[in-house]
Protein backbone atom coordinates (compact mmCIF):
# COMPACT_ATOMS: atom_id res chain seq x y z
CA UNK A 1 0.00 0.00 0.00
CA UNK A 2 1.37 3.74 -0.76
CA UNK A 3 0.98 6.27 1.49
CA UNK A 4 -1.26 9.23 0.39
CA UNK A 5 -0.96 13.16 1.33
CA UNK A 6 -1.62 16.66 -0.05
CA UNK A 7 -0.15 17.70 -3.30
CA UNK A 8 -1.31 20.69 -5.82
CA UNK A 9 -0.50 21.15 -9.38
CA UNK A 10 -0.08 24.05 -11.44
CA UNK A 11 0.10 23.86 -14.66
CA UNK A 12 1.11 27.20 -16.92
CA UNK A 13 2.97 28.33 -20.33
CA UNK A 14 2.17 27.13 -24.01
CA UNK A 15 -0.16 24.25 -24.70
CA UNK A 16 -0.80 23.26 -28.19
CA UNK A 17 -4.89 22.82 -28.74
CA UNK A 18 -4.45 19.69 -30.88
CA UNK A 19 -3.86 17.92 -27.14
CA UNK A 20 -6.19 19.43 -25.32
CA UNK A 21 -8.88 16.80 -25.08
CA UNK A 22 -6.22 14.44 -24.20
CA UNK A 23 -4.74 16.53 -21.47
CA UNK A 24 -8.36 16.58 -20.00
CA UNK A 25 -8.80 13.07 -19.95
CA UNK A 26 -5.45 12.75 -18.31
CA UNK A 27 -6.36 14.69 -15.62
CA UNK A 28 -10.05 13.70 -15.21
CA UNK A 29 -8.63 10.38 -14.92
CA UNK A 30 -6.34 11.58 -12.01
CA UNK A 31 -9.44 12.73 -10.12
CA UNK A 32 -8.47 16.01 -8.99
CA UNK A 33 -9.96 18.67 -8.11
CA UNK A 34 -10.18 22.74 -9.11
CA UNK A 35 -11.84 23.82 -5.97
CA UNK A 36 -9.35 22.98 -3.50
CA UNK A 37 -8.84 19.71 -1.11
CA UNK A 38 -11.29 17.51 -0.37
CA UNK A 39 -13.35 19.11 -2.92
CA UNK A 40 -15.32 16.90 -5.79
CA UNK A 41 -13.11 15.96 -8.74
CA UNK A 42 -13.26 17.91 -11.80
CA UNK A 43 -15.75 17.61 -15.06
CA UNK A 44 -14.18 17.71 -18.33
CA UNK A 45 -16.63 20.76 -18.43
CA UNK A 46 -15.38 22.23 -15.59
CA UNK A 47 -11.51 21.58 -17.01
CA UNK A 48 -12.64 23.13 -20.21
CA UNK A 49 -13.26 26.12 -18.94
CA UNK A 50 -10.66 26.57 -16.23
CA UNK A 51 -7.98 26.29 -19.22
CA UNK A 52 -10.38 28.50 -21.74
CA UNK A 53 -9.29 31.50 -18.71
CA UNK A 54 -5.81 31.33 -19.69
CA UNK A 55 -4.93 32.00 -16.62
CA UNK A 56 -2.66 29.02 -14.30
CA UNK A 57 -4.62 26.54 -13.53
CA UNK A 58 -4.29 24.85 -10.22
CA UNK A 59 -5.26 21.19 -9.36
CA UNK A 60 -5.49 19.57 -6.02
CA UNK A 61 -5.41 16.14 -4.64
CA UNK A 62 -5.69 15.46 -1.04
CA UNK A 63 -4.80 12.15 -1.70
CA UNK A 64 -1.86 11.52 -4.03
CA UNK A 65 0.13 9.07 -4.02
CA UNK A 66 3.57 9.41 -2.27
CA UNK A 67 2.45 13.06 -3.03
CA UNK A 68 2.88 13.11 -6.71
CA UNK A 69 0.19 12.47 -9.78
CA UNK A 70 1.90 10.33 -11.50
CA UNK A 71 -0.19 9.90 -14.96
CA UNK A 72 -0.33 13.60 -15.27
CA UNK A 73 3.26 14.30 -14.62
CA UNK A 74 4.49 11.93 -17.43
CA UNK A 75 1.81 13.26 -19.91
CA UNK A 76 3.27 17.13 -19.00
CA UNK A 77 6.71 16.22 -19.54
CA UNK A 78 6.26 14.03 -22.87
CA UNK A 79 4.36 16.97 -24.07
CA UNK A 80 6.64 19.59 -22.51
CA UNK A 81 3.83 21.45 -20.76
CA UNK A 82 5.29 23.33 -17.88
CA UNK A 83 4.25 23.13 -14.18
CA UNK A 84 5.26 23.43 -10.64
CA UNK A 85 3.84 20.49 -8.06
CA UNK A 86 3.56 21.39 -4.29
CA UNK A 87 3.77 18.23 -1.76
CA UNK A 88 3.06 18.33 1.69
CA UNK A 89 5.56 16.45 4.27
CA UNK A 90 4.18 12.76 5.10
CA UNK A 91 5.89 11.11 7.72
CA UNK A 92 9.31 10.10 6.76
CA UNK A 93 8.66 12.16 3.28
CA UNK A 94 9.64 15.76 3.14
CA UNK A 95 7.42 18.24 1.36
CA UNK A 96 8.41 19.30 -2.03
CA UNK A 97 8.46 21.68 -4.52
CA UNK A 98 8.86 20.34 -8.17
CA UNK A 99 9.86 22.63 -11.06
CA UNK A 100 9.16 21.98 -15.03
CA UNK A 101 9.60 24.33 -18.02
CA UNK A 102 10.27 22.05 -20.72
CA UNK A 103 13.18 19.66 -21.92
CA UNK A 104 14.46 16.99 -19.60
CA UNK A 105 15.42 17.95 -16.86
CA UNK A 106 12.80 18.17 -13.52
CA UNK A 107 13.56 19.90 -10.59
CA UNK A 108 12.82 18.82 -7.35
CA UNK A 109 13.54 21.07 -4.77
CA UNK A 110 12.87 20.30 -0.53
CA UNK A 111 10.20 22.70 1.01
CA UNK A 112 8.67 23.92 4.18
CA UNK A 113 5.25 23.01 4.45
CA UNK A 114 3.74 26.29 3.28
CA UNK A 115 5.48 25.15 -0.65
CA UNK A 116 8.39 27.53 0.06
CA UNK A 117 11.64 26.09 -1.53
CA UNK A 118 14.45 25.62 1.67
CA UNK A 119 18.21 25.88 0.83
CA UNK A 120 19.83 23.22 3.08
CA UNK A 121 22.50 24.82 5.19
CA UNK A 122 25.43 22.93 5.04
CA UNK A 123 25.18 24.19 1.21
CA UNK A 124 25.40 27.75 1.92
CA UNK A 125 27.92 26.75 5.03
CA UNK A 126 29.61 25.28 2.86
CA UNK A 127 30.15 28.22 0.42
CA UNK A 128 30.39 30.60 3.25
CA UNK A 129 33.75 28.80 3.91
CA UNK A 130 35.21 28.17 0.75
CA UNK A 131 38.53 30.57 1.10
CA UNK A 132 38.83 29.87 -3.11
CA UNK A 133 35.83 31.91 -3.62
CA UNK A 134 35.73 36.25 -3.10
CA UNK A 135 32.83 37.77 -1.35
CA UNK A 136 31.16 38.04 -4.69
CA UNK A 137 31.60 34.98 -5.83
CA UNK A 138 29.70 33.84 -2.88
CA UNK A 139 26.96 36.13 -3.23
CA UNK A 140 26.85 34.72 -6.65
CA UNK A 141 26.81 31.20 -6.05
CA UNK A 142 24.22 31.71 -2.81
CA UNK A 143 21.83 33.29 -5.32
CA UNK A 144 22.06 30.42 -7.59
CA UNK A 145 20.91 28.28 -4.44
CA UNK A 146 18.22 30.56 -4.01
CA UNK A 147 17.32 30.92 -7.81
CA UNK A 148 17.98 28.40 -9.59
CA UNK A 149 17.45 27.96 -13.76
CA UNK A 150 14.26 26.33 -14.55
CA UNK A 151 12.26 27.65 -11.13
CA UNK A 152 11.04 30.81 -13.07
CA UNK A 153 7.51 31.60 -12.01
CA UNK A 154 4.79 29.96 -14.51
CA UNK A 155 3.45 31.88 -16.87
CA UNK A 156 -0.54 31.82 -17.60
CA UNK A 157 -1.83 29.76 -20.26
CA UNK A 158 -1.42 30.84 -23.62
CA UNK A 159 -3.08 28.62 -26.87
CA UNK A 160 -1.00 27.68 -30.06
Amino acid sequence: MSDRYPAEILIGGTIPQIIMAELIRVIVAEAVSLDGYGEPAATEEGLWQAFRQGAIVTLYDDQARYGRFDSLEVFLVRHQLHFDRRSSAFYEYNAEVVFYRGGEEVIALPADQDGHVMLRPLQVIGILDDSSLNNRAKLDAIRRLIAQPGTEPLTPIRFI
